[in-house]
């Protein structure tokens, strides 16, 4: 697919439409927090995030735009790759397209010991690595099949371990330093927490629209997702309407007379989002 204006996004890149991420997710944290609860390795998790795209964006993006997601992508004939990574995720904003490689671990996964950052874990940044090279040294081999914009400089996410893991302060600066060097390391609690924070703004924002809530499970194109946000400004005019021919003055919360946007949305987040270097 060849692209000429990056500041136009695609309703599609390589079959996959956009996710529709700015509209209510009742359940989607508690039901990624009980998935966690119960998980033995990353299988189950990979599960969850292919049925529920939306909660890996909100879980590893820090803000989305108009973003599409990749479970287990292959690159056809493209040869230089011994594995395939677990997810791609693209952000397209106004400039056009950001990618991050993700790699999930497993969440009893051990990301420091005490010798330092674990080898598990020093493989995974590896992996990530690797892909990034590979897709610097093939942009225009990828771009020719489908895959807009995705080069060496793509953002990379490692999801492994949990929060109670006892870690000593050098430890958690090593791990911090990583995250500088232009691959994240996440917990799945900061996953957890990133999904419920934009959960909650986002219910918020919703709370007094008469539009029903949809389960997270729920992918739609950005024609669907304008055509919602239609829906919701027009029954939010008609109850202005019939408010002031009643003599009533319409009563509409502050911030919400229409739905969360790219950008109003990212605004409200950066008074949630976790400080950053913990994992």
């Amino acid at each position: 697919m060849a692209i000429s204006d990056y500041s136009l996004c695609p309703n599609e890149i390589r079959g996959v439409p956009q996710i529709a991420w700015n509209w209510p997710r009742r359940n989607i944290a508690s039901d990624l927090a009980k998935t966690l609860r119960f998980a033995k390795d990353e299988k189950s998790l990979q599960a969850f995030f292919e049925k529920y795209p939306v909660a890996l964006v909100f879980g590893v993006l820090n803000g989305q735009h108009q973003p599409f997601v990749f479970s287990r992508p292959t690159f056809g004939t493209i040869e230089g790759l011994d594995s395939i990574p677990d997810f791609l995720i693209c952000d397209w904003r106004s400039v056009g397209p950001k990618w991050t490689v993700v790699e999930l671990e497993s969440p009893r996964m051990r990301l420091t010991n005490s010798m330092g950052v674990s080898a598990k874990l020093n493989r995974a940044i590896q992996q990530v690595n690797d892909y990034r090279t590979f897709f610097g040294a093939n942009v225009l081999a990828l771009e020719a099949k489908g895959w807009v914009g995705l080069d060496g400089n793509c953002g990379g996410c490692v999801v492994a371990g949990r929060r109670a893991e006892p870690r000593t302060v050098k430890n958690n600066q090593r791990l911090s330093r990583m995250t500088t060097a232009g691959v994240e390391i996440a917990s799945y609690d900061r996953v957890v927490e990133r999904c419920r924070s934009f959960q909650t703004l986002l219910n918020s924002q919703w709370k007094k629209t008469p539009v029903k809530a949809n389960r997270a499970s729920e992918v739609t194109s950005s024609g669907a997702t304008r055509s919602i946000e239609t829906q919701i400004a027009n029954s939010l005019a008609n109850t202005v309407s019939c408010a002031t021919k009643s003599g009533r003055m319409a009563r509409l919360p502050a911030n919400r007379s229409r739905p969360a946007t790219s950008m109003n949305f990212l605004q409200m987040m950066r008074t949630v989002e976790p400080v950053s270097g913990s994992a």
